[in-house]
């Protein structure tokens, strides 16, 4: 009986995603409206396909079982996810207003740096968009195997279908009101289950203070400057707080109508996720409580044998779907959009680009679904497609958006750089953090390639200076107004402004007095 409504709960939730994606798809008309959707989305769209996408599926699944196993270790590096969010909020968007209308990531370089750049942006954006379509689609298969005894493999065929072919047909408009209802979906599962974890805790009255006992989670220990492991994350820290300049996220800030609601979104957007990631971490850290014995590989199986009921099986099953569903459908959308408006306008193809989109989605939908099928380390597919990005295209699109531009001589230098440090890491299995060293290198060829064969260009400054303009100005405004009234402030018209009219109401003011100026003299200490 609970399997046939758990199945009902998913088979619904998969159904309903299908149709909205399909009905709001039905205007695209334009490979614009295929990418930004008219740059007409509420505010509250916006947010909510933002925080769709920022949440994976595959990110709970890691966050689960690395906080469990290693505890602070692994949780206080994730808090810098969080703050990579403040980070594009007040220091990147403000800075992009020229971008914005950008089809892709992809286009906008090719504006500053030409069509070799722009390819190259191209191919490594769809690269890491590959593998992480294709470990979302792993999930799929994890959440149904762990929880129907479903084979994997039937598992992410169905769900990878429905994702791909309403991401295919609908465009970024069937992406975000989809992301919606995802967003909606396991906004209230994860809470949902660290509730219940919560309950077990408060009902067999355990102390919190026994998770001192693991050593992962004493913070005095983890902290200690002498222990080696707080060094190791230091690598994993600087990854996570690099802001994400991927082809989802530049997407995301291009579909506002303007500076304004894109930062307000992304500040709305990092305040939620936020609250979803620790939410995520709150439960390993209770199940460390009621059961610190687990190999990180078991986490997921006791709790869904301990833990769930009839129909929460089912609300944890597409809860944890929805994270995958809304990452996989955003990245398909992107790499599409890549294809046929950047590579397909570089070789010229004779192919409407609306058209050329969505035959590459579905063909993109294929491939990332066999690769999710022959591939089992989520970990190792994410690293795998971030390398293919990071250390290439994100250095010159962040310097880019500063203020720094160069040729095309000294960014093409700087992303060859960027790829041979990644290609010899990965081909001679390098211990070390081959991406934040492929970024570092790309850094340094690019400034010394620019500085010394004195390149035209250097910090010349962003073009769209209004939004930043208007900030300094009202802060300026709201600076000299508090000055002025601090200036002009006058207590005894403060009291006479504000004085009581009845004998009642001045004996009250006597006493507040009395107790305002005695509380220095009885004041603890």
């Amino acid at each position: 009986m609970s399997l046939d409504i758990d199945i009902i709960i998913f088979i619904a939730f998969l159904v309903t995603n299908l149709v909205v994606g399909l009905a709001y798809g039905r205007e695209v008309k334009t490979i614009s409206d295929y990418s930004l959707g008219g740059r007409n989305f509420s505010t509250g769209a916006l947010v909510s396909t933002i925080v769709a996408t920022c949440v994976t599926g595959s990110g709970f699944f890691i966050i689960l079982t690395k906080t469990y196993s290693d505890g602070f270790y692994y949780l206080i590096p994730t808090v810098f996810i969080i703050i990579q969010m403040f980070i594009t909020v007040y220091f990147l968007i403000p800075r992009m207003g020229e971008f914005l209308g950008n089809v892709s990531v992809a286009e906008a370089m090719g504006d500053i740096y030409g069509k070799e750049i722009r390819l190259i942006t191209a191919i490594c954006g769809i690269l890491k968009m590959v593998g992480g379509i294709a470990v979302q689609f792993k999930v799929f298969g994890n959440i149904f195997n762990y929880f129907l005894g479903m084979d994997s493999t039937y598992a992410i065929l169905l769900a990878s279908a429905i994702v791909v072919v309403y991401s295919s047909f609908g465009g970024i408009r069937a992406v975000t009101y989809t992301d919606v209802i995802q967003f909606i979906t396991f906004g209230f599962v994860v809470p949902l289950i660290g509730v219940v974890l919560w309950n077990h805790i408060y009902n067999n009255n355990i102390a919190f203070s026994e998770i001192i006992e693991n050593s992962n989670f004493d913070y005095k220990k983890v902290l200690d400057i002498g222990n080696p492991k707080l060094w190791d994350m230091i690598p994993l820290i600087l990854y996570f707080i690099m802001p994400s300049t991927d082809p989802t996220s530049f997407q995301r800030i291009s579909m506002g109508r303007d500076i304004y609601q894109a930062r307000k979104a992304w500040f709305i957007a990092a305040i939620l996720f936020g609250l979803v990631t620790l939410s995520i971490c709150w439960i390993p850290f209770l199940l460390t409580l009621l059961e610190p014995g687990l190999q990180h590989n078991q986490v997921v199986n006791y709790l869904v044998d301990n833990y769930t009921f009839v129909g929460l099986k089912g609300l944890m099953i597409i809860g944890i779907a929805a994270m995958a569903m809304s990452t996989a459908d955003s990245r398909i959308n992107a790499a599409a959009v890549l294809f046929a408006n950047d590579i397909g306008k570089t070789f010229n193809i004779k192919i409407n680009e609306l058209v050329l989109s969505k035959l590459f989605s579905l063909v993109l939908g294929i491939f990332a679904t066999y690769l999710a099928i022959i591939k089992t380390d989520l970990l190792s597919i994410v690293m795998t497609s971030a390398s293919f990005y990071l250390p290439i295209v994100t250095v010159p699109l962040l310097l880019a958006i500063f203020g720094f531009r160069s040729t095309k001589k000294s960014v093409s230098a700087a992303m060859v750089a960027g790829f041979f440090v990644v290609l010899v890491g990965n081909i001679f299995e390098v211990k070390a953090d081959t991406i934040l060293i492929g970024m570092l290198v790309n850094m340094l060829v690019l400034f010394g390639f620019h500085y010394i064969f004195k390149q035209a260009g250097g910090w010349v400054g962003i073009k769209d200076y209004s939004y930043l303009e208007k900030s300094k100005k009202e802060n300026n405004r709201m600076i000299s107004a508090l000055i002025r009234n601090i200036q002009d402030f006058s207590f005894i018209e403060f009291c006479k402004e504000r004085a009581p009219k009845d004998e009642l109401n001045y004996m009250w003011l006597g006493i507040y007095f009395i107790i305002y100026g005695l509380a220095p003299c009885i004041r603890p200490g």
